[in-house]
Formats: structure tokens, C-alpha cells, sequence
């Protein structure tokens, strides 16, 4: 790929457009020069791609400040659902902290997530907006020498989580740096 900045007058990168940015000819040869048969399948791929996102355009260039948006459009349609990413550390009888890795269900949808200590070796995640399609996609089988044996959806807002250790008893201590994946599908 031939980056952007590299381009012909092109104005250089900067705090907004963190990439560079395309410039205008006005008739001084100044500008960026183009290829209307080049450019114009781009433009069209990406006016498809945003149409299909259903996210609404709100007329400002993507960069920095206003946000992504085209980003935000590949995301809706290349992914069939929200995910929520993190890294869980629980210790003693606290509830789980979580450090979000990625996290499209507040910025999407508007949701937190919050997590509680049921009992030894139970906790729940809390959804603050109801969400009948939430899955785990995957468990990891053993953690630090014990287990995080499944995760059981509890209605429309909430997730459990069961841990135990190898002989199968409930086990606090278990999620140390356990990352977790919670897909809402669309």
C-alpha cells in the first residue's frame, strides 16, 4: 500500500489527521492529483459500506477529533455482533475487576457492564440495557492451574461465570489476568 503521506501535495500529518490529508486543487496545481476511474470504485465501496452500517453521516471529515466514522462502518458490517473484551482479576471474596480491551457495547449500544461476587466461585456480569443475544464464544479449560468451567446466560442482563479448581470445587482466586470475550449479536 502506498501510504497517504507519501502522496503528491499532500498536507503532512498532523494532531487532527493523523494519517495526512487530501488537498484541494484551486487551479495553481496545488492540490492532490486523482484518477476518477481509481477513485471513483473507492468512493463507491465506501458509500456501499457506510449505507450498509446504518450508521447516519454526520458530514465532517474522519480524523481524530470528530471521529472515524468509515472505521466505525467496517466494524458494523464486517462483525455481525458488539464485543466486549477484557481482562478479569478476581482476588479473595472481591468481585471481578475488568480491564476492557475492547468495548463496542458502550460505544454501540450504549452499555456497562458491571460485575459482582455471587458466592465461591460465581460472579455476574450485570448489562445495564437488556440483551437477549449474549454468547461467550469461548471458555479457556484451565487457568493458572484451575478452572473457569462455564459461563450461563441469566436473561436478558446478566451472564454468570462458574470457576473451580482441577478437582472440579468451586474455587475463588481462579481469574488472574483471564481474558474473557462477550459477543451481542446483532
Amino acid at each position: 500500500m502506498r501510504r497517504l503521506s507519501s502522496k503528491t501535495n499532500v498536507q503532512i500529518p498532523d494532531g487532527n489527521y493523523v494519517y495526512g490529508k487530501l488537498l484541494d486543487n484551486d487551479g495553481s496545481q496545488n492540490g492532490t492529483p486523482y484518477n476518477e476511474s481509481l477513485y471513483g470504485d473507492i468512493q463507491q465501496f465506501f458509500e456501499r459500506m457506510f449505507a450498509l452500517s446504518g450508521i447516519t453521516a454526520n458530514g465532517l471529515p474522519d480524523q481524530l477529533y470528530t471521529g472515524f466514522q468509515l472505521y466505525d462502518a467496517y466494524q458494523a458490517t464486517a462483525r455481525p455482533y458488539y464485543s466486549y473484551t477484557a481482562i478479569l482479576v478476581q482476588t479473595g471474596t472481591n468481585p471481578p475487576t475488568a480491564n476492557a480491551i475492547e468495548n463496542q457495547v458502550l460505544l454501540r449500544l450504549g452499555m456497562t457492564i458491571a460485575w459482582t461476587r455471587l458466592g465461591v466461585g460465581l460472579y455476574q456480569a450485570t448489562f445495564s440495557v437488556a440483551s437477549a443475544n449474549a454468547v461467550v464464544p469461548f471458555i479457556p479449560n484451565e487457568l493458572n492451574g484451575l478452572c473457569l468451567t462455564e459461563a450461563v446466560p441469566g436473561g436478558s442482563t446478566q451472564l454468570t461465570l462458574k470457576t473451580t479448581n482441577l478437582s472440579g470445587t468451586a474455587a475463588d482466586g481462579v481469574l488472574v489476568n483471564a481474558a474473557i470475550e462477550i459477543r451481542f449479536y446483532k
